[in-house]
């Protein structure tokens, strides 16, 4: 009787790292529905990229009354310390303003500038 010689051939086949590849794409993909769950939220709260003007006198500090919601206008209320500064920042922004001597129900009557958003 001849003996048969069995080899315990193990073939190995190329390893290819399909996953690697699925896993980084899987990632850009999460990310890229991070961001469009996060401008998803943002839209649902109602909330809108602040103007320009805005955020300038946030950083000045001036107070101000925000009514863009109702009628489009934003209130700054008169007073000598401010009066250059917020004339001189619609002046650079090329945004009209208007000074309200009797001021408005927004204003509770006081002297205020009178700054159109729309």
């Amino acid at each position: 009787m001849k003996e048969v010689k069995k080899e315990n051939k193990h073939i190995s086949k190329p390893h290819t790292n399909i996953e690697s590849n699925t896993t980084s794409v899987s990632k850009a993909d999460l990310q890229h529905r991070n961001l469009d769950n996060k401008q998803k939220e943002s839209k649902q709260k109602g909330s809108k990229q602040e103007p320009p003007l805005v955020t300038r006198l946030k950083f000045e500090g001036i107070n101000y009354i925000d009514k863009r919601e109702q009628s489009g206008i934003v209130w700054v209320l008169y007073s000598d310390e401010v009066k250059n500064k917020v004339e001189s920042i619609c002046k650079e922004m090329g945004t009209l303003l208007a000074f309200e001597k009797r001021g408005a129900p927004s204003t509770d009557n006081k002297p205020a500038w009178r700054i159109m958003m729309k």
